[in-house]
């Protein structure tokens, strides 16, 4: 198994830099809905990302949408670890072709309130 490092542009984009987590908002009434903790494991064609969204405790995911390559793609399953405030995900795509890929993940709160995150990684 290896693991695909995602740009330098996405990591400090979602992390922060390296294994940091972008903190929340100061004021749990102006959280905007956060995609982190985003990591990407290649293996061969094979493709899992896990990801987590954070909101505040009253807020709930109204709408989760993703692409692959432009293409509309299943976000995956909600995983174990969540909370009232974080909800994470996993999702496996296998069959890809060598090269690069991207995957964009945008999601809602109750409010309308949300964001669009892009994932890059590479199948070698």
């Amino acid at each position: 198994m290896r693991r695909i490092a995602m740009s330098v542009c996405l990591l400090l984009t979602l992390l922060g830099g390296a294994g940091a987590v972008l903190a929340p908002a100061a004021s749990a009434a102006n959280t905007q809905p956060n995609l982190y903790n985003a990591e990407v494991v290649v293996v061969e064609d094979i493709a899992t990302i896990t990801y987590s969204t954070n909101r505040s405790a009253k807020e709930s995911l109204r709408m989760l949408t993703c692409t692959l390559d432009g293409t509309p793609a299943d976000c995956g399953e909600v995983a174990a670890g969540s909370t009232k405030k974080s909800t994470n995900f996993s999702v496996t795509y296998s069959g890809l072709t060598t090269g690069p890929h991207i995957v964009d993940v945008s999601f809602l709160d109750n409010k309308g309130v949300g964001s669009i995150r892009t994932l890059r990684f590479d199948v070698l």
